[in-house]
């Protein structure tokens, strides 16, 4: 595949973002480095895998994340092959996220240390007063101190952490899919609110496993993050399975089809 090679070079704000893995950052530059005449780089997955040196789920995973955080565009689809572009405001927008973050360190940072320092002076104010009464006054002062020091429990944060496990039988790709959907849900501010709501989801996953394939399955997850939907149409598997001819339930010989297991949209 024909590239528009430039040389081993990535800007300062990719460089030195850290909210970006190595293999997201090599992944942009290769996207643009293949997007030689800015009509898209139209390589699948199983090519940027390879590449790469990743599975396709965890590649097309990638890809996923970056065009929700609008590093990547979508540029089309001509039915066979799918069009992705680095955006030109990227550098920009690396830049406003790394200001963002660190203005919002900062903001805590002075948040913690105002605190700190207000229970510092309490407690300061506190010993003195105590120090300069009686023995009398000291009893009286001790329970006017346990009233005034007395608090309120902490409120429970809203938004509890929700354990859950993901089957053992997963094959590899499908736990790292359905990882990646659990972010995007949460991105969404939708994430799940219990683990019996979770435990649904997944029983629907493993009731879809009896008669199709995790290929197919991963492909209707990808396609529900790549569209922005809310949530995972199950129904679309049988119009996957016969667009891209995927076997419903067997062993797939990757090599008998040439490539073309891979994400929608490709």
């Amino acid at each position: 595949m024909e590239r528009d090679f430039k040389g081993v070079w990535i800007p300062r704000e990719l460089y030195l973002n850290e909210d970006l893995s190595w293999a997201e950052k090599i992944l942009l530059v290769e996207v643009d480095s293949l997007d030689k005449d800015g009509t898209g780089c139209f390589a699948g997955n199983e090519f940027l895998a390879k590449f790469l040196m990743m599975s396709e789920g965890s590649v097309a995973n990638m890809i996923v994340k970056l065009i929700n955080k609008g590093y990547i565009i979508k540029k089309g689809f001509d039915g066979r092959k799918r069009y992705i572009s680095v955006n030109s405001e990227l550098t920009k927008l690396l830049t406003q996220n790394l200001q963002k973050n660190e203005s919002s360190f900062n903001k805590n940072m002075n948040s913690e240390l105002t605190k700190k320092l207000k229970q510092t002076k309490q407690k300061c104010e506190h010993t003195n007063t105590v120090s300069k009464t009686t023995n009398n006054t000291i009893k009286k002062e001790y329970v006017d101190l346990k009233k005034s020091t007395r608090h309120t429990p902490e409120k429970k944060s809203k938004v509890e952490k929700v354990l859950y496990t993901i089957p053992h039988d997963f094959s590899t790709e499908l736990k790292e899919t359905f990882e990646a959907f659990m972010l995007y849900k949460k991105q969404r501010k939708e994430s799940y609110k219990s683990e019996h709501s979770i435990n649904l989801l997944i029983k629907k996953i493993q009731a879809n496993r009896v008669h199709f394939s995790d290929t197919l399955i991963i492909e209707v997850i990808n396609m529900t993050m790549e569209n922005n939907w809310a949530g995972i149409f199950f129904d679309k598997i049988e119009s996957i399975k016969n667009q891209k001819k995927i076997p419903e339930k067997t062993n797939i010989d990757w090599d008998h089809f040439g490539g073309k297991v891979k994400i929608i949209g490709e």
